[in-house]
């Protein structure tokens, strides 16, 4: 679950405190929130099918707020001085492949800004093999991006909305990001790579006490 948003200090700190004590303990991962500094340094891993993956998570600010002084580590930040690519470098030696969630880019937008593609580059340059990117609140495109350094990532730009109250067309529109990693074993080597990728469409079903997601081929006229 990833918790790395503009929105994330929006009630302080002890509110992270909350939420972050809400998953201690169930069987999904929070990822971009951290109580102590080991929490931060630590690299979430996973292993499936003999493939170990880790997992970071990102956020380009805070709606203004700032982090308390004495605990930096409490929200994972895109800052300007680069330990975030210090953490990204981390994942990527702990795992054979690296997936960074980033919350970056510009509202409303249906194309990654410059902003958004140079953290991109920084992230996909440190180690980097997919990026999943939320905030725009519309969908941008996605596929295969090579840095200027030569290096290769699937992203996702922007993976819209999946459910809101927000009331533009563009704004109801989200979707699911859906992809495979397979390692290529030949002889003593071997090698991985994206075997598919592609992305689910929903659209949000805006009813009385009732705001869910619908994927996009079962929206039907009567809805």
């Amino acid at each position: 679950v990833t918790h790395a948003t503009n929105h994330t200090m929006d009630r302080r700190a002890s509110a992270v405190d909350y939420t972050i004590d809400f998953w201690t303990g169930k069987s999904a991962k929070a990822l971009g929130i951290h109580k102590t500094q080991a929490g931060q340094d630590s690299v979430f891993t996973l292993d499936k099918k003999g493939i170990r993956f880790s997992f970071v998570n990102f956020t380009y600010g805070l709606n203004g707020q700032k982090l308390p002084a004495d605990r930096p580590y409490l929200v994972d930040l895109l800052d300007s001085n680069g330990d975030w690519v210090e953490m990204v470098r981390k994942a990527e030696a702990a795992a054979e492949v690296t997936v960074a969630f980033m919350h970056f880019g510009t509202e409303y937008v249906e194309l990654p800004t410059a902003e958004a593609r140079a953290y991109a580059e920084q992230a996909i340059d440190a180690g980097a093999d997919i990026l999943v990117c939320t905030h725009p609140h519309v969908i941008e495109p996605y596929g295969i991006y090579t840095t200027k350094a030569g290096n290769r990532a699937l992203v996702y730009w922007s993976l819209g909305n999946f459910v809101s109250n927000q009331q533009d067309i563009s704004t109801n529109l989200g979707g699911v990001a859906k992809f495979a990693v397979r390692k290529v074993v030949k002889g003593d080597s071997s090698r991985l790579e994206v075997s598919s990728a592609i992305f689910e469409g929903s659209v949000t079903q805006q009813e009385v006490g009732n705001y869910h997601a619908i994927p996009l081929v079962a929206y039907s006229d009567s809805l």
